[in-house]
């Protein structure tokens, strides 16, 4: 008997990150996936890595469809940080690509499709196969980097843009990924929506029509990591459902305050929880 297709299908690698006394679990589809399954939705995920891996990726997405690709390595990233809070990051494996031929069966038709490349691993032709239905929700952070021979990760322009973004519905980046405006300005025009998050300065959405600043909502910050990811996930959930770009940024915007009050998902509310604070204060930049 076949499983029912998932209402948010992440699409993307999974990585660990070096830290004192051994690695921490990261990526789009550990943050987003883990954030759309607290904000009620029922999630897929289509990732690769070491097999030895799978167990602590199954524990960190409870209830979620895996559709695991084994791979020799998993990823694993090196983060090191100066006194002025700029990182060098080191990309030290690569866990195998993935292509739609990975993608199961329906998924394809999944209300929403999440492609969160890490390291340029996910195929463009995933936007050929998904149905015209489906909601397709970009963030190219692994499409706007590479790695160098010495594993250096520096940026780089991202080539193929006009393909995913002729069929995306929202592009979701982080000003810090992308080098320079004009550069941002290519693929903001390429795309029907597009937000810029920008940390504590909230976040812009871009239409053809206007930009209008959504401002973050006050949180205590502990931990940011990941917060860029659980806006995405929660922006293309409530877009789905609410039709409104500005009314999903305030709620991304909310859920993501939420998440960067503790470490790692510890914050990550409910859809009940982020509906509230968004009710008992509008967001401040």
């Amino acid at each position: 008997m076949s499983k029912a297709v998932p209402d948010y299908v992440c699409v993307g690698n999974f990585c660990l990150d070096e830290a004192p006394g051994g690695f921490t679990l990261g990526g789009t589809v550990s943050y987003g996936g883990r954030a759309a399954i607290e904000l009620g939705a029922t999630v897929g995920i289509l990732t690769s890595g070491n097999p030895e891996d799978r167990g602590r990726v199954e524990a960190s997405l409870p209830g979620a469809q895996l559709r695991w690709i084994d791979s020799p390595q998993s990823m694993v990233f090196r983060n090191v940080y100066s006194n002025d809070g700029r990182r060098t990051q080191h990309l030290l494996s690569e866990a195998s690509p993935l292509s739609v031929e990975h993608l199961p069966v329906g998924w394809e038709s999944a209300p929403i499709v999440h492609l969160g490349s890490l390291a340029g691993e996910v195929s463009v032709d995933f936007v050929d196969a998904i149905s015209a239905e489906s909601l397709v929700g970009v963030t190219p952070q692994g499409w706007l980097r590479r790695r160098r021979a010495d594993g250096l990760v520096e940026s780089r322009a991202w080539e193929g843009y006009s393909k995913v973004l002729d069929r995306a519905d929202a592009l979701v980046f982080s000003e810090d990924d992308v080098p320079s405006e004009r550069e941002a300005s290519r693929y903001i025009n390429s795309a029907k929506l597009t937000v810029v998050t920008r940390a504590s300065k909230g976040a812009d959405v871009i239409t053809d029509e206007r930009v209008v600043r959504v401002p973050a909502f006050p949180a205590r910050e502990v931990d940011p990591t990941g917060a860029g990811d659980v806006f995405a996930a929660a922006f293309f959930l409530e877009l789905r459902r609410s039709k409104s770009t500005l009314e999903a940024a305030r709620f991304a915007a909310a859920a993501a305050a939420f998440l960067i009050e503790k470490p790692g998902v510890d914050g990550l509310a409910s859809e009940d929880e982020v509906r509230k604070r968004m009710s008992a204060r509008t967001g401040t930049g």
